[in-house]
C-alpha cells in the first residue's frame, strides 16, 4: 500500500510537465526497526516501495492512467521523456482480461 500511494503522487507529478517539474520522497531508512514510511528498513533490505520509486523516477517511462469512469478502455496514455534527445517510436497497447482475451487493441505511430 505504501509503495502504491507513494508512486501514484510521483506519477501524477511527473506526467504535470511543464507545471511540475519535480518531486521527491524523503524517508529513506529507519533508524527503530518499526513500521513506517521509509522505503529501507533498519537492516538496509528495500522495501516494495523502494523498487516502484526506482521504476517511477526512470528516464523514460510510460504511465497509464485510468479515467473515473466504468469502463475499462477509458484511459490516458501518458510519455515522459526527461532526455536532451527525443525518443521516436510507435505505441502498441493492448487491454487484456484476467483470462488472456482481448478486450482493446491500439496503434499509436509515432510518439
Amino acid at each position: 500500500m505504501q509503495a502504491y500511494a507513494v508512486t501514484t503522487g510521483i506519477e501524477a507529478l511527473r506526467r504535470n510537465q511543464p507545471f511540475c517539474m519535480g518531486s521527491l520522497y524523503w524517508q529513506i531508512n529507519d533508524v527503530w526497526p518499526v513500521f513506517s514510511w521509509a522505503s529501507v528498513d533498519f537492516y538496509g533490505q528495500w522495501k516494495a516501495l523502494h523498487y516502484r520509486a526506482r521504476k517511477a523516477y526512470e528516464d523514460f517511462t510510460i504511465f497509464i492512467e485510468p479515467r473515473n469512469t466504468s469502463q475499462i478502455t477509458n484511459f490516458k496514455v501518458a510519455v515522459v521523456n526527461d532526455h536532451l534527445t527525443p525518443v521516436v517510436g510507435d505505441l502498441y497497447l493492448e487491454v487484456l482480461d484476467f483470462n488472456n482475451s482481448l478486450i482493446k487493441r491500439m496503434m499509436q505511430g509515432k510518439v
